[in-house]
């Protein structure tokens, strides 16, 4: 499986002030976990 994911996971996962930072970083780490190939926007 290959994902795209919208550089605003990104962000929400980098700032820990974000309103998304855990969920954001929870996503990122689970898509990780299960060997899924991430393509992202050239502003990441």
């Amino acid at each position: 499986m290959n994902l795209t994911i919208d550089a605003s996971v990104f962000v929400a996962a980098a700032r820990v002030e974000e309103a998304y930072n855990l969920a954001s970083r929870r996503f990122l780490l689970h898509v990780q976990a299960q060997g899924v190939s991430i393509f992202c926007p050239a502003l990441v």
